[in-house]
């Protein structure tokens, strides 16, 4: 004997009541209407697992006819209105569906109904037709559920494979109205719910409308929004404008959030022509959500104040997303073409109101790889470039702080002292003249970032002894550092190698005028090779004692802020100055024009 204990979804066992439990569970996946197949082998598998699991002593023999009974055994004998359709198994579930209806927030709980039929008992393969025909003769007699419970026991029962008129008239043409709104009627709820179907379906043409029976309803309960929305509709067709717009009202403050009946009160103030209303309410709307609809409005409301660029705007907006929207064709014929040449003109020269930032910048992206504006871009950075270094070196300061500072050189405080030099602490980066007595080349160099080391390209100090490429050191962009004295105090500086007056190599000591900028020296990630070089150095004062030494700074003296900028760079910098101007005019006009023709798409 086989036993497919796979299908059952559990180990092989002999326990009678979890081979039960599971048939019971498998029967849901293996609907006999659904999977006439499945459901005969499940049915094979439970008699087989049942055989396997019976004990030669129990006299109750497990079959599956014997399950599908035992599991609604319990069932009373009741008298009720559909007696004829029952038999004594399906009673208890005739009252349990009746004690979920009369409960009304039970009843409008999907939950509620989830729960009643997912009780194993529901799908007995023998039980489970009769059931299926006492839940669909309920319903035609209490109709009154939210459209996702119709939806969901549609799921279950298949209505629309036996029953197509049920399928149509309760589940296809539900009206969709809503019933969470009247929870707080404490009775009649079903005399409400048969007014309120009567009136949707006058109002929709579907039978002859009685306003008694809007009457009527509205006095069991006036806080239904949807029940609001009929009579605002009601009032609309007798032109009774501002008992609409009351109304609509109302069934704002019970849902805020009811947008269908804001756009309402926009139509109704459009046909009444009251432009200072719609341009408000249509706009608070559009804040919110967008609507195309509303968008008209609000279009024909700027239009009808002559507020031509606020109408074109619009309108273009509708059309870029739906070109053929045959309203705001329309509205856009309707403008006089002087107006719409004006504000087209008036567009062009400013920001477009419908692009976002994201799209702003898809479009500036797109328009950068136009290949003059490259070329441009390039001559304008190689220009920048070739200045940069000149620029630093004669006045201080870069291409935009130079520009800043009105084209004029930092100011440089000449130093006598080594007092003065302590002054400066607070205000690093200071640039100042030293004159420097006895000065000597310390085997340092501080390079601008040509590679020195294997495995480094930074800029710092380094000793040409060790350095793996020491020919970069003696080149134009590498500094030689020095120590000198101020006084009687020790400075540590550098200097252009065509500034000084020996060559390096040397141990030759000289005099000099330093001018530069004071900085600290810990810039730099190997200041202590700078500082331990130094120390190491016997140094000593006239008076051959030794002298101190300032290690936390030093001055930066391959500046030439004494020495006017070569008269041929000047025509340079206006040229770069004339570049960059010209690539952010063409970027900011060129990239408002696209705005402009995406809009006109």
């Amino acid at each position: 004997m086989i036993i497919d204990w796979d299908l059952l979804e559990i180990e092989p066992t002999k326990d009678i009541p979890a081979i039960k439990k599971a048939y019971a569970k498998q029967l849901k996946k293996n609907h006999p209407e659904d999977n006439p197949v499945g459901y005969q082998k499940l049915r094979e598998a439970y008699n087989n697992a049942v055989k396997y699991a019976k004990n030669p002593v129990e006299k109750e023999a497990y079959s599956v006819e014997h399950i599908e009974f035992e599991l609604n055994q319990d069932a009373d004998i009741h008298t009720s209105p559909i007696q004829p359709f029952l038999s004594t198994p399906s009673l208890s579930f005739y009252e349990q569906i009746l004690s979920i209806y009369e409960d009304y927030t039970r009843r409008i709980d999907i939950n509620e109904w989830k729960g009643l039929l997912d009780q194993e008992e529901i799908w007995n393969v023998e039980l489970f037709e009769r059931n299926k025909r006492v839940m669909t003769r309920f319903l035609e007699e209490h109709h009154h559920l939210p459209r996702e419970v119709w939806e969901w026991f549609n799921q279950i029962f298949h209505w629309q494979s036996w029953n197509q008129d049920f399928f149509q008239t309760y589940v296809q043409s539900h009206n969709n109205l809503r019933f969470q709104y009247i929870k707080d009627m404490e009775k009649d709820h079903d005399l409400f719910l048969n007014y309120r179907d009567n009136v949707y379906s006058g109002l929709t043409g579907q039978t002859a409308f009685d306003p008694a029976e809007l009457q009527k309803a509205m006095e069991l309960f006036d806080r239904d929004p949807d029940l609001l929305k009929m009579q605002a509709h009601y009032y609309k067709e007798l032109k009774e404008w501002e008992l609409a717009l009351e109304t609509y009202y109302k069934a704002i403050e019970i849902e805020p959030e009811e947008w269908d009946c804001y756009a309402e009160r926009v139509r109704i103030y459009t046909y009444l022509e009251n432009w200072q209303i719609v341009i408000k309410e249509a706009s608070d709307i559009l804040e919110k959500i967008p609507n195309h609809q509303i968008k008209i409005h609000l279009a024909k409301a700027y239009s009808a104040t002559e507020n031509w660029e606020k109408a074109l705007e619009i309108i273009e907006q509708i059309l870029a997303e739906e070109k053929n929207n045959l309203e705001a064709n329309l509205l856009y014929a309707q403008i006089p073409k002087s107006k719409k040449l004006i504000v087209q003109n008036e567009m062009v020269q400013k920001e477009m109101a419908p692009f976002s930032w994201k799209e702003r910048i898809k479009l500036f992206r797109k328009f950068l790889f136009i290949p003059w504006l490259i070329l441009i871009s390039v001559i304008t950075f190689i220009i920048h470039v070739s200045l940069t270094d000149d620029i630093e070196r004669h006045t201080g300061l870069d291409l935009v702080g130079w520009m800043q500072n009105l084209f004029q050189s930092v100011e440089v405080m000449k130093i006598d002292s080594v007092n003065q030099l302590e002054d400066l602490e607070d205000t690093p980066h200071s640039f100042v003249t030293l004159s420097i007595q006895d000065a000597r080349h310390t085997g340092l160099y501080e390079t601008l970032g040509k590679r020195v080391e294997w495995h480094t390209r930074e800029r710092g100090f380094y000793n040409i002894e060790d350095a793996t490429y020491p020919e970069n050191l003696l080149e134009d962009d590498a500094k030689p550092i020095f120590v000198g004295y101020l006084g009687d105090t020790a400075i540590i500086f550098t200097q252009s190698l065509e500034d000084i007056p020996v060559n390096l190599p040397t141990t030759q000591s000289f005099d000099t005028i330093v001018t530069g900028e004071w900085r600290p020296i810990d810039n730099h990630s190997d200041s202590e090779a700078v500082t331990n070089r130094v120390e190491s150095k016997v140094i000593l004062s006239k008076d051959d004692r030794t002298a101190p030494v300032i290690t936390d700074m030093y001055a930066d003296g391959a500046m030439k802020l004494d020495e006017p900028m070569s008269f041929l760079n000047y025509p340079f910098i206006a040229l770069l100055l004339f570049l960059y101007s010209y690539i952010i005019f063409s970027i900011y006009r060129g990239c408002r024009i696209a705005f402009y023709r995406e809009v006109r798409k």
